[in-house]
């Protein structure tokens, strides 16, 4: 069986479902029960080779498959999850992420110092940079990356020894990243996945849809070592240092009082901001915030 379009999914007895993509062969041995077909939010098409039985039948078809029901989420409150109170570790993230956006890493060392102190783990914080190339671009998060690790040779070379932390969970080799993209999208807007799940720009640009769901909100929010709430705010850092991309960031705002952060918690964010960038920035993030409401 090769599959010719979409994200297929066969199943042997026993087995795991396996995910099968546009180009990919299986083998389906004899004898086995198995079944075979699209995915829950795309379509498919296949070619299908099989040699003739002695009994002069090439399939026996058996019983319908009843894939499990997954219930959607459902908000607690409407359209947000319950309030959260910032920790001075989560806060810790929004000079980081500004200074790595604004390429300013003599101030991105001391914010760093900062972060470990609080508690932010050295796999967290390298999640930090992978997260903003998507926001910022590979130069700035490279660089950012890349002063992180001088900053940890030094103080090793001190002798100060700071925490690994815990790597992201590993996923099956297979996973469909595009549709965990899209339940990523439905948990962090906290809607139903349907609302989330047609083309991006309406197919305008399938390769930036891909690129969205499938590799950020899909491959990294799947790493589940820096949660999405730490993750979001980051962006709303990185956006907010920007100054000129306020359809992006208000739409990140929304996600982040979604996520828990309430009026006064979001004060907390915007003044470890402005501590760092400065009133201007800090007034035009805060200007974008009073939109949403």
């Amino acid at each position: 069986m090769s599959s010719l379009t979409g994200a297929e999914q066969t199943q042997q007895w026993g087995k795991p479902i396996q995910v099968i993509h546009k180009g990919d062969v299986v083998w389906c041995p004899p004898g086995i029960k198995h079944w075979h077909g699209a995915g829950e939010s795309s379509a498919m098409a296949h070619i299908a080779i099989s040699p003739v039985a002695t009994d002069g039948k090439k399939v026996t078809w058996l019983e319908k498959v009843e894939l499990p029901i997954v219930e959607k989420a459902k908000p607690q409150q409407p359209g947000k999850l319950a309030t959260v109170n910032l920790s001075n570790e989560q806060l810790s993230l929004i000079p980081i992420a500004a200074f790595t956006a604004t390429g300013q890493l003599d101030k991105l060392k001391s914010a760093l110092i900062n972060g470990l102190e609080k508690g932010l783990t050295v796999n967290q914080i390298k999640e930090v940079f992978a997260h903003q190339y998507a926001y910022v671009g590979f130069p700035r998060a490279l660089n950012g990356m890349l002063t992180f690790r001088a900053l940890l040779e030094e103080r090793l070379a001190a002798g100060i020894s700071d925490t690994l932390g815990a790597v992201p969970s590993v996923l099956p080799e297979r996973t469909d990243y595009y549709r965990r993209g899209n339940q990523t999208l439905a948990y962090i807007n906290q809607v139903p996945v349907e609302q989330v799940s047609a083309p991006l720009f309406n197919n305008f640009s399938p390769t930036m849809d891909h690129a969205l769901k499938e590799h950020l909100f899909g491959y990294l929010f799947s790493r589940d070592n820096l949660p999405p709430l730490y993750r979001e705010l980051v962006v709303v850092s990185s956006l907010s240092a920007l100054g000129d991309v306020n359809a992006q960031l208000r739409s990140h705002l929304r996600i982040a009082t979604t996520l828990g952060v309430d009026a006064s918690q979001m004060e907390r964010v915007f003044a470890e901001f402005e501590q760092a960038m400065g009133s201007d920035l800090a007034a035009n993030a805060k200007s974008v915030l009073q939109q949403l409401q």
